[in-house]
Order: C-alpha cells, then sequence, then structure tokens
C-alpha cells in the first residue's frame, strides 16, 4: 500500500484519539511521557526485589480494572496470597508485613475486609501456574469467556526452555509469539524481567550505576520487540547508605517508540507496595 491512504485514513482518525492514556499508572509525569498502549509489549524491568511486581499491580493492574478493563495478570514466581497482601496493603495503608502475619488490631481487619467488599466484580484475574510457556497464555486466553485488554507476565526469567533450547531462544521466542498474540487480540502486553546484575557491576555497592537497555538480563530480542521499556532504580536498596532517600525510586524510560525518554523521580513506600509521584 503507497503512504497516501495511510496517511489518509491515520488522518481521518485523529479526532477520535484519545486524549490520554488508556492504561494511567497514576504517577503523572510517566502518564505524561510513556503511554502503555494496546497492540505493544511493554517491558518493566530492574535488579532484583526492585518492586517491579509492585510496578505492575498496583500502578498498572489495578488502575486499569478500577478503570473497566480486564486485566489478566499471569504470575510465574509468587503465589495469589502475596499479591492479595500487595493490593490491601496499597488500598488500606497497613503495612503489608503485618497484613501477611495477621499482626493487627481488630480495626484494621476491619478495614481489610472492607475494602474486600469494595471489589466486587473488579475485573482484575490473578493467574497462577499458567504463563511459563507462551502457548499456555494463547490458549488460557482462547478458552476464556472474557477477553483481556491487558495481560501481564510477572516475569520473564521464570519461563520453561524446550529441550535443546538456549535461554536466549527460549526468550526470543517467547517474546516474539507475546508481541503477535498482542496485535491480534488487540490487548495492551506488559512483561517483566530482571536486569543482568553482573553487567552492572553490583559487586560494587559504593555505587548502583542506573540500568541501560543492554543489561536486560539474557537480552536476546528483548530491546529490539519492545515497544516501552521501563526500568526502576532503587539505589538505596543496594548501597543502604544512611545518608540517600530511602524513599526515592527512579522510574526510567529506556525506549519509547511513541513517546520520550529520560528519567523520572518517584516515592516509595515499601511497606505500602506502592510506587507514587515524588513528594
Amino acid at each position: 500500500m503507497k503512504i497516501l491512504p495511510v496517511v489518509t485514513n491515520f488522518l481521518a482518525d485523529l479526532p477520535y484519539a484519545p486524549k490520554k492514556t488508556e492504561f494511567p499508572t497514576g504517577i503523572t509525569k510517566l502518564d505524561a511521557t510513556a503511554w502503555f498502549r494496546r497492540g505493544n509489549v511493554n517491558i518493566v524491568a530492574g535488579r532484583t526485589s526492585n518492586n517491579k511486581s509492585t510496578l505492575a499491580l498496583n500502578s498498572l493492574a489495578v488502575p486499569s480494572a478500577e478503570n473497566g478493563k480486564t486485566v489478566f495478570f499471569y504470575t510465574l514466581e509468587d503465589r495469589k496470597e502475596r499479591f492479595a497482601v500487595r493490593y490491601l496493603a496499597n488500598k488500606t495503608s497497613l503495612v503489608n508485613f503485618n497484613i501477611a502475619q495477621n499482626n493487627l488490631q481488630e480495626y484494621e481487619i476491619d478495614t481489610l475486609y472492607a475494602h474486600r467488599d469494595q471489589l466486587k466484580d473488579l475485573p482484575l484475574h490473578i493467574i497462577e501456574d499458567v504463563g511459563y510457556k507462551i502457548e499456555e497464555i494463547r490458549k488460557h486466553i482462547e478458552k476464556s469467556e472474557v477477553k483481556p485488554d491487558m495481560v501481564i507476565v510477572d516475569y520473564l526469567n521464570k519461563i520453561y526452555s524446550n529441550p535443546g533450547q538456549s535461554r536466549l531462544e527460549a526468550i526470543n521466542y517467547y517474546l516474539r509469539e507475546f508481541s503477535k498474540m498482542a496485535k491480534e487480540m488487540n490487548f495492551c502486553g506488559v512483561v517483566c524481567c530482571q536486569i543482568n546484575r553482573e553487567a552492572m557491576g553490583d559487586g560494587n555497592k559504593k555505587e548502583v550505576l542506573p540500568p541501560m537497555l543492554h543489561h536486560l538480563k539474557d537480552s536476546g530480542e528483548i530491546e529490539q520487540i519492545a515497544d516501552l521499556v521501563i526500568f526502576l532504580h532503587w539505589k538505596y536498596k543496594y548501597t543502604g547508605d544512611s545518608l540517600m532517600d530511602k524513599n526515592q525510586i527512579d522510574v526510567i524510560v529506556a525506549k519509547s517508540k511513541d513517546g520520550d525518554t529520560g528519567m523520572i523521580s518517584c516515592h516509595i513506600s515499601p511497606e505500602y507496595n506502592r510506587i507514587s509521584n515524588a513528594q
């Protein structure tokens, strides 16, 4: 097809184009910089324990579901109960450890039940034991009575490799097929993954460098396939420097086909599983 009809069709649809992101994170500068879009593969990456799951759940899955979007969250590492704790801590501002250990006052337990009752038909599905192979996700979606607007995989480094298949080949195949599914089924695809800490030189705790695209663990074609790559960089977690703001986490937009790149300073409250605007 020549470019003229492509441009003509685009301009015809332009008046109906959304003025804001369909999948807001609640992080103002991020929502103004990079949109999570349907048909795209969006990567959320970072070191171990840098709260990738927290961002995926409480800044993507929950807000999207609260806006009426159906979200399928495939957890390949944590059990569903841990997501219940993360959700409740974020919503109630009760400390996650206390919730998990049932170290709560009676009124706090009442608060948890009150938020449970508010969930009702929230279209957020936490799915475990599915997704270690990409075919499992396709089969699950095809058999589901409802179709997802957003699909999250947490996380890429837990997928299975077939016999005789290298780790790199397995990740490349998984991502290519996931990208195809996102386009075919018109959902917003989100994949969490770790970065290569050896490449980051994390043996030197005095200087914890911000991650870059080439630090993606077993990177393969992640950088090429991804439409959006976001890194979480919680420097305090790895230095323990008492002079450092322990509640500052940087959200780094390293790649965005549709927007700007750059670093956004945010506030992290790990006890509430919450990443929010800088205070």
